[in-house]
């Protein structure tokens, strides 16, 4: 009766395979994290008085900003190595600009030493996210890419909020030491983890992608890896044009020109600040207030906070769409940014409550926003594209996306000290609130489902003639009924079968047509 049901149920890859790419991609991504997180906790110990390498304001907008520069100069590396070179072999290089950052900073004597380490640990950045985010998304199941997606950043929050621990408690030198030891990790681990099928179809490794697939799907069900082989072929043979050339094509224009504004309004939304200069953002808006808790401490439990929710969002994410997670949390947050701004503005002018009673406000706005903005804003958009671009374009494209990302995020960065004098703390959480709304805005109208959608039924998304998500084709509406139905707890095994059997023949019909 057992095998009965069992062999009545979709079928999936084995578990253990995606998560041992998972967790190598997530070394990636702690180290993502550190660098990220470390300026947050360097300047303030480069701005106190016994500094071996004292600072000022200048100077310590250029440590937290050339970061930010450093990255798209590694997404263009990384962008195109990742295609030629293959999704694995470009993690492990990646690593090693990451030890060699770590070291000049460790062994750093002025402040130019300093900026220079934090270049090239931008690039090391930059090469990264790319290779691991694609590598975990073509080795993911549709069911689980949405865990293991939001898995990569939880020990990217991870990696920050290791730094800010440490950075805490022990002088700078020494966390940056500690630092190195997780990019030899990461190198060493790329050797454990095969390389994406879909990159060796496209690269005439047919044999090798076969092998790779087989073990992903199990000894039992060789049957399905032939099958998951055959399509990857007719869509790689489909997809005949050379690169550049394929850019031009309509629904590759759609797809890049969606995930390129999705991923510049994230930048706005505030997310990536709160990261750079936290403890900055958090004195400046409690006005040096430390009657409830220090900055640091505030940074740390931002840090847990992120972990938690995340952890949490990542099993909801099994059962709950992409679209409804960001637009309810930038909602949350655009509401939290606004009131952050308005409460800091009434009360430097009519000290409408007691020092302690705003703490306490700012503090619980503050918490609510870092953890809403962790789940939807801080994570999704990054998850988003390497699941909305072509796979044959995946690798360039996501790195020409992230290079204009990271300039643009880099002089953001730049700019802080001069907003914060021209605008004010309180004006700056106005404008991060506003563009909350506009994000969330774009996301309903533009943005298409990605959640229980294999990656070539999202190409085949964007190969119709909508914009719109609202006037996505029918063929569509019609898939996402019937995933509705088969995860639905109400459905008797047979009714498992009957709609497996609609799902198979609306797949063949949609061959037919395309053929036609």
């Amino acid at each position: 009766m057992a095998e009965k049901e069992k062999s009545k149920t979709v079928p999936r890859r084995l578990l253990i395979p995606q998560l041992i790419v998972a967790c190598v991609c997530a070394l990636g991504g702690i180290n993502c994290g550190l660098c990220t997180g470390h300026s947050a906790v360097l300047i303030p110990r480069l701005h106190q008085n016994d500094s071996t390498i004292p600072i000022d304001d200048d100077i310590g907008s250029w440590i937290a900003s050339v970061y930010s520069m450093g990255i798209p100069l590694g997404n263009i590396i990384g962008g195109s190595l990742t295609d030629r070179l293959g999704r694995r072999m470009m993690l492990r290089i990646s690593q090693l600009p990451y030890i060699l950052g770590w070291i000049l900073l460790a062994t750093a004597q002025s402040h130019q030493m300093v900026i220079a380490a934090r270049f090239i640990l931008g690039i090391a950045r930059g090469m990264t996210v790319d290779a691991a985010l694609i590598l975990m998304d073509e080795h993911s199941d549709a069911r689980l890419r949405g865990i293991l997606s939001l898995h990569m950043f939880i020990s990217y929050v991870m990696g920050i909020l290791i730094i800010t621990g440490i950075g805490t408690v022990l002088e700078w030198r020494i966390t940056t030491v500690v630092a190195t030891i997780f990019p030899i990790a990461g190198f060493l681990s790329t050797w454990v983890v095969p390389e994406s099928p879909i990159w060796l179809v496209r690269n005439g490794n047919t044999h090798m992608a076969r092998c790779v697939l087989e073990k992903a799907w199990g000894k039992h069900k060789k049957d399905q890896a032939r099958q998951e082989l055959e399509t990857m072929i007719t869509r790689c043979q489909k997809d005949g044009d050379v690169l550049f050339k394929m850019f031009l094509r309509p629904h590759v224009i759609k797809s890049f020109v969606i995930s390129f504004i999705l991923i510049m309004l994230q930048v706005f939304c505030g997310a990536h600040m709160f990261v750079f200069y936290s403890v900055d953002i958090i004195s400046r808006a409690r006005h040096g207030s430390q009657d409830l808790l220090d900055e640091y401490a505030v940074t740390n439990i931002a840090g847990f906070l992120r972990i938690a929710v995340l952890i949490v969002m990542a099993w909801v994410s099994i059962g709950v769409k992409r679209r409804t997670i960001i637009l309810s949390t930038a909602i949350v947050s655009s509401v939290c940014l606004l009131s952050l701004g308005s409460a800091i503005a009434m009360n430097a002018t009519s000290k409408l409550m007691s020092e302690r009673a705003q703490s306490w406000l700012l503090l619980s706005l503050i918490f609510v926003y870092i953890a809403v903005s962790s789940i939807g804003i801080f994570t999704m958009p990054t998850a988003l594209i390497g699941e909305l671009l072509p796979s044959k374009i995946r690798g360039l494209a996501c790195g020409v996306i992230y290079a204009i990302n990271e300039v643009v995020l880099g002089s953001i960065l730049k700019s802080y000290p001069l907003m914060c004098k021209t605008i004010g703390i309180h004006g700056i959480f106005w404008l991060f609130g506003s563009f909350c709304l506009l994000f969330a805005l774009f996301v309903f109208l533009f943005v298409p489902e990605t959640h229980n959608h294999t990656l070539i039924q999202i190409e085949e998304y964007f190969q119709g003639h909508n914009i719109l998500w609202q006037m996505r084709p029918k063929v569509f509406r019609n898939r996402e009924s019937l995933q509705q139905k088969l995860i639905s707890p109400h459905n008797t095994t047979d009714m498992l079968e009957r709609n497996n059997t609609v799902c198979l023949k609306l797949r063949e019909r949609e061959l037919s047509e395309s053929e036609c």
